[in-house]
């Protein structure tokens, strides 16, 4: 068993499929195949079911799939930490961020002019399933999460474009939003997850007439004057630079938590130790 082995079985695993695995590797099909037939005899055991050309992993597979994760994983952990003998002011970092993105290119910019020779491996996405060294979410995915600091709470407010005769109001209530045209994120964004729930509880129904792919989109369409919508006060920038105004709700209770999480039963290098407590710095001085 070797890892060239190793990886040729991780890759017909995540297809099931010899083809795209051959794409992804750019190893031709029958290497790829004799490769996963000389693990099963090492092993001892058929990892994949067999129909034609057609593979599926079966249960013997998903355990050694596991297993195959695992080793990477520490082969990961033992690089960092021979990283960190050998070049101390060097390192890698991987960062998921799911939620604050409009904040992230100042975070970035300030970490690396004091850790320029950190190397850091940026993911942005609404999912927080993916593996990072570090991730920064809302509370939305929170809920089973250990090992995490929170960095800040904020309002969530109603967004509306200058000009708009709701924008000289110190607040607003949701009834008084019945005939507003809505432009809003898609229902599967962390922020509506976040917002839908209040709004059900005080029995409100937005008219969303237009749906925005991020947050930046969402803030041109406000501008513009396509409709009204939600923001948080802080993550998503300046409102007011945008050409919008917030204003709270009257009815209390609408806001998220911001957080940072890091896997414990994973080596955190010297650079995702510092990165942690430079973002922690970073939120305090924002609050």
């Amino acid at each position: 068993m070797d890892t060239f082995q190793l990886v040729c079985f991780e890759a017909a695993a995540k297809y099931e499929s010899i083809t795209k695995a051959s794409v992804e590797l750019f190893i031709p099909q029958p290497t790829i195949s004799k490769q996963i037939q000389k693990l099963e005899g090492d092993v001892g055991y058929q990892l994949f079911s067999r129909q034609g050309k057609q593979i599926r992993l079966n249960e013997n597979g998903k355990v050694f799939l596991k297993y195959v994760k695992n080793f990477n994983s520490l082969m990961e952990d033992c690089k960092k930490e021979l990283t960190d003998i050998n070049e101390y002011d060097a390192g890698t970092v991987s960062l998921l961020v799911t939620s604050c993105s409009k904040l992230l290119p100042d975070i970035l910019q300030k970490f690396r002019s004091v850790s320029p020779n950190t190397k850091l491996y940026i993911t942005q996405s609404d999912y927080c399933d993916c593996d990072a060294d570090l991730k920064i979410f809302s509370q939305n995915d929170a809920l089973n999460c250990q090992n995490c600091v929170q960095l800040l709470r904020e309002d969530i407010c109603l967004a509306v474009p200058f000009g708009h005769p709701l924008a000289f109001s110190s607040s607003v209530s949701l009834r008084d939003l019945k005939n507003e045209r809505f432009v809003m994120l898609k229902p599967e964004s962390n922020l509506l997850k976040e917002t839908l729930p209040f709004f059900k509880k005080h029995d409100f129904k937005p008219n969303v007439v237009m749906e925005a792919e991020n947050p930046s989109l969402l803030r041109e369409l406000i501008s513009s004057n396509f409709g009204i919508s939600i923001m948080p006060t802080i993550t998503w920038g300046n409102a007011a630079s945008m050409q919008v105004k917030l204003i709270p709700f009257k009815e209390v209770g609408l806001g998220r938590n911001i957080y940072l999480s890091w896997n414990s039963e994973r080596y955190l290098s010297r650079s995702a130790l510092h990165l942690i407590n430079f973002i922690k710095t970073y939120f305090e001085n924002i609050v």
